[in-house]
């Protein structure tokens, strides 16, 4: 009966048992088997054609019927799975290739456009260098940080003079570019007190920036800045980020398809040429950004070229990416207006003293790290929660010291 199971795949009345078989099928046994054995010869043959499973084309008994189709349900399972591989391969290899097009169209101009569009599209304001009327040698928006302290301090009724004297004093800090950056950071966090010029009035606390209300900043993307710097020497950054009118942050942009150009010109041309010939607008700076659009890094204007990082996430619990994309999660991620603010306020660290110019800014996995840590405390404070809960929260994250900086300044 083992034989009838050939003949059973469409109708069961068609079965015909091993003693009529030979007056219905006048054949021998031999010939019997011969076609049954080059049928199942054929089968494994197409089996292995699909499937690939080219061992399984020989049989010696009808019983391996049932194995053959078992390997035929796992040789088509392969290849289903190998065809899901090379799918995915092929969308891999479009998507790369897809990006070598677009960085092929990508000039340098078209990567400023392309990130001034980004800013935008987080709420600031763009302007091209060239429709600000300024001395060419001032690296401030002055117009906008009198606009600033005036509507900010308009209640104590400070003074145009007044402002004019801040303004004045920000202006006049000096010495090194590392002493001067240090002394208007601080100045810029932790604001100061400014004596009236009516003695009878009482003395105001200034801030230049306003960290609890970001949406009171005015928040700015400017290219083309022309700055007319040492020896007249005239340099124009890519991009500056100014909050009321403070240039905050220097961005500049290489083409990653120009030949002989990478993104380590950008730095060279920020920390070398620019600091010689403009260092006036690194007094104020919280920190410097360089990119090709593909690879985009952010730093301490102080530091080495390998201590520059990618801000790879938008939120702590996003996926890390890498390419043109980290573009965009830097400017999403970094640049959102009360995370720029929390950034140049808690996150850029001075030592009290060094041998060196050192000024640490941190990365995106610390930023998230100590937001976490700040919010977990408040969370346990009493009466809500416990000490002991915080106390173990602080003490695991003072385990890394730029964190736990970072902490004690959220606090």
């Amino acid at each position: 009966m083992q034989r009838n199971k050939l003949y059973a795949h469409n109708d069961e009345k068609r079965i015909v048992n091993s003693e009529n078989l030979p007056n219905r099928y006048p054949i021998s046994y031999p010939d019997v088997q011969e076609m049954i054995d080059f049928a199942l010869d054929c089968t494994g043959l197409i089996l292995g054609i699909l499937t690939d499973v080219n061992h399984a084309t020989q049989y010696s008994n009808i019983d391996d019927w049932e194995g053959t189709l078992m390997l035929a349900r796992l040789g088509l399972k392969y290849q289903e799975y190998d065809f899901q591989q090379s799918e995915k391969a092929f969308e891999a290899e479009m998507q790369r290739q897809l990006g070598e097009m677009i960085m092929a169209n990508f000039n340098e101009h078209s990567l400023e456009m392309s990130i001034m569009d980004l800013f935008q599209d987080e709420g600031y304001i763009y302007l091209n260098g060239e429709q600000i009327h300024r001395e060419r040698s001032e690296v401030l928006l002055i117009d906008d940080l009198r606009k600033y302290l005036l509507n900010r301090y308009a209640s104590e009724g400070l003074t145009p003079s007044e402002v004019d004297s801040i303004i004045l004093r920000l202006r006049s800090i000096s010495g090194t570019i590392y002493e001067a950056n240090k002394a208007v950071c601080k100045m810029i966090c932790d604001g100061f007190i400014f004596n009236r010029e009516d003695h009878t009035k009482k003395d105001i606390y200034i801030e230049l920036i306003d960290f609890d209300e970001p949406e009171k900043n005015v928040f700015k993307i400017v290219n083309q800045f022309e700055i007319e710097g040492i020896n007249n020497q005239l340099r124009i950054p890519d991009g500056i980020v100014f909050i009321n009118g403070i240039p905050v942050v220097v961005l500049e942009f290489k083409s990653a398809v120009k030949e002989n150009t990478t993104i380590m010109d950008a730095y060279t041309q920020l920390t070398v040429r620019y600091r010689r010939d403009i260092p006036e607008l690194f007094k104020y700076n919280a920190f410097i950004v360089i990119s090709d659009g593909a690879n985009n890094k952010y730093g301490s204007f102080f530091s080495p070229y390998d201590f520059f990082y990618a801000w790879r996430k938008i939120e702590a619990d996003d996926k890390e990416l890498d390419g043109i994309n980290s573009l965009v999660t830097m400017v999403s991620g970094l640049f959102r207006k009360e995370r720029l603010l929390a950034v140049i306020k808690d996150f850029v660290y001075f030592p009290d003293s060094s041998d060196k110019d050192l000024k640490i800014v941190c990365r995106y996995p610390q930023y998230f790290a100590a937001v976490k840590l700040f919010e977990n405390i408040k969370a346990h404070l009493r009466p809500e929660g416990t000490a002991r809960a915080a106390h173990t929260s602080a003490r695991q994250a003072a385990e890394k010291a730029i964190l736990c900086s970072s902490s004690q300044e959220c606090l």
